[in-house]
């Protein structure tokens, strides 16, 4: 009587942990998301991944080994500017919608990162602590734009 106790129990505790092992699967923390039109790019595990708003299957734009952040579509819709940190700090980067090769925008040891496009589209809003005076100490954050092709912000 006592072991056919301890089975019905064990067996309740594994049928009332499987819905938790089902929903930890389908669980995923999906960070950082921007919207146009009908199309979503977000973060997840440092990487960017484009779905559709209507639902699917995502897809990965990048798989580089560092991590990256802070996706934003540009007004047209073709372009991805975001703040990626491959080697040591975060900086602009930039990739079409359809996937490619990250462009690197800005190369400086602090990090760099992305808030959102002008309105026009031909330039890169991002914060940094680049121009900070009060080093060593408390670094202020300023505003500064780059423009989609790169160069000095």
């Amino acid at each position: 009587m006592g072991r056919r106790i301890v089975l019905v129990l064990a067996l309740l505790v594994f049928f009332a942990s499987v819905p938790l092992l089902a929903r930890s699967e389908e669980s995923r923390l999906m960070r950082f998301p921007d919207i146009y039109g009908d199309k979503i790019v977000f973060t997840y595990a440092g990487d960017l991944w484009v779905v559709s708003s209507n639902g699917g299957t995502a897809e990965r734009l990048t798989s580089d080994a560092g991590i990256e952040l802070f996706a934003k579509f540009s007004p047209d819709g073709k372009t991805i500017a975001f703040s990626a940190s491959y080697d040591g700090n975060m900086d602009v980067y930039t990739i079409p919608v359809k996937g490619g090769v990250p462009k690197r925008l800005t190369y400086h040891p602090y990090g760099d990162m992305v808030l959102d496009w002008t309105p026009s589209g031909d330039k890169i809003l991002f914060r940094s602590t680049r121009d900070s005076e009060t080093n060593p100490g408390p670094r202020i954050r300023k505003l500064y734009t780059i423009d989609r092709n790169g160069g000095y912000p």
